[in-house]
């Protein structure tokens, strides 16, 4: 309740984000304390709890670091994956893959 508190008081050195920016910020803190990384996951779809292992073992091999995966559906996404590791982003999702062949024709 202290942190929840410290977040809700103390306004982020970035004017965007305020409270969720600050809980993110000291969630990330405790992660790395604990050797730890979250990756944000968004799909179109849920996850099997085999794709979420298959994920997570494929993540912890590329980034050394034990992952929390933090899951979120979207159908916007259409099809595929969105990974977010701090500032590492893999997107592998539909959308992503037709907004790049939709700049490439047109410039």
């Amino acid at each position: 309740m202290t942190l929840v508190a410290w977040c809700v008081r103390h306004q982020p050195e970035v004017a965007v984000g305020g409270v969720p920016y600050n809980l993110r910020r000291v969630t990330e803190l405790a992660a790395g304390m604990q050797n730890r990384v979250i990756a944000d996951v968004v799909a179109a779809v849920p996850l099997t709890t085999a794709q979420q292992a298959r994920l997570r073992a494929i993540l912890v091999r590329r980034l050394g670091f034990d992952v929390e995966l933090n899951l979120e559906v979207d159908p916007e996404v259409i099809g595929g994956v969105r990974v977010v590791v701090r500032d590492l982003v893999m997107d592998s999702t539909m959308r992503h893959s037709l907004a790049e062949l939709r700049g490439s024709l047109t410039g």
